[in-house]
């Protein structure tokens, strides 16, 4: 099959189209005719090799140790590995190839790709392959750490990068659950922001945290950009408020190329014990896999993700170069 290949760590000029087997699932796996896989920050950090400890975390130290490129699909199950139960042949699944470790490829920038059932949903009746596989990892992120028992009707929430793919996950899943919410973004974006149902908006180029707003506080504060101390966030945050950083690295601008966000989120486990103020750090307990809960909010109109183009696989390299100089707006997506 043809396939998106990464022949070490760089610049896109290590992608290049090539011809390669087509995986077989093992026990527990099934094989995916992949119709969509999307675009993310991840897949940045896998082609570029930064930060340098991700070579040792799974990676490959010189390079990759998959080459295919990619870490979430949705597609049709063509092929049942070995003591696979409840999928079959034809069914339309979304998910992803990798569990923990998304800073290696996994796979997906292919025709065909193979991933355990565990990490796989089916796709709702009605939803497309597109806007399934636009949520499958950004809405996972989310989902495993938002703290949902938090928030509810009336509860106010910030979202610092609303119009980024995790972000605009996260604003749309805090209106679900009844939240009044705050989107800060740079000014060619606010009104997506405004588009995804924010109650409010924010220049990105003049909000600085630790200045008076003369808002009410916030039940949670959700920085997908990690720009601030903690200290600058916590007068914004209600008595018992929290705060959560998914940790973006901002595409090397944050100078962080060894360890990443690694020291930042050692530091805020040091504080996170500081006063009443929580810093969420681990993934909240959900009543349902992530993945079940993204099939039912796509089902019922709770959320929609914004799909910004959908490509071919030869277009990967000028895709990646709109990505790290931030003109996306919603997912950029593949589709074989």
């Amino acid at each position: 099959m043809p396939a998106v290949l990464q022949s070490g760590y760089g610049d896109v000029n290590r992608y290049a189209i090539g011809e390669v087997p087509v995986p077989r699932p093992g026990p527990g796996q099934v094989l995916v005719r992949v119709r969509a896989t999307s675009l993310h920050a991840d897949i940045w950090h896998t082609l570029h090799g930064t930060p340098a400890i991700l070579r040792l975390m799974g990676g490959g130290f010189r390079r990759p140790n998959q080459p295919i490129p990619g870490t979430d699909l949705a597609g049709e199950v063509e092929l049942l590995g070995d003591g696979v139960d409840g999928f079959r042949p034809g069914d339309r699944v979304f998910g992803q190839t990798l569990g923990w470790n998304l800073w290696s490829n996994g796979g997906t920038f292919a025709p065909w790709a193979v991933a355990d059932v565990a990490r796989l949903e089916r796709i709702p009746d009605g939803i497309g392959f597109p806007e399934a596989a636009a949520v499958a990892t950004s809405g996972q992120i989310v989902l495993l750490n938002m703290p949902l028992d938090q928030i509810g009707p009336g509860a106010r929430v910030l979202v610092h990068g609303a119009a980024g793919c995790v972000g605009s996950l996260a604003l749309q899943i805090a209106k679900a659950h009844g939240a009044h919410v705050t989107g800060v973004e740079l000014p060619g974006k606010l009104e997506m922001v405004r588009s995804l149902g924010a109650d409010e908006v924010l220049d990105g180029t003049r909000f600085d945290p630790a200045l008076p707003t003369g808002s009410a506080p916030y039940r949670l504060v959700f920085d997908i950009l990690g720009l601030h101390p903690l200290r600058s966030w916590r007068h914004l945050l209600e008595p018992r408020g929290s705060y959560v950083l998914i940790g973006h690295d901002q595409y090397d601008a944050s100078s962080r190329k060894l360890l990443g966000s690694i020291p930042k989120m050692l530091g805020l486990a040091l504080q996170s014990r500081m006063g009443t103020q929580r810093v969420v750090l681990g993934p909240p307990k959900l009543a349902q896999k992530p993945l079940v809960l993204l099939a039912r909010l796509l089902e019922s109109g709770a959320i929609t993700p914004r799909i910004d183009s959908i490509l071919p696989f030869a277009e990967v390299g000028i895709a990646m170069r709109r990505l790290e100089t931030n003109q996306v707006l919603g997912r950029i997506l593949f589709a074989p």
